[in-house]
């Protein structure tokens, strides 16, 4: 594996899981709201 291949996975990776646990977050919100 190349550097540019493990760093673009690595932001890859570090965006899904951000969004995940924000969208996880935003539910866990919304079902406490209700």
């Amino acid at each position: 594996m190349n550097f540019g291949a493990v760093t673009v996975h690595a932001l890859f990776t570090g965006t899904v899981h951000r969004t995940l646990f924000t969208h996880r977050g935003s539910t866990i919100n919304r079902d406490l709201n209700d």
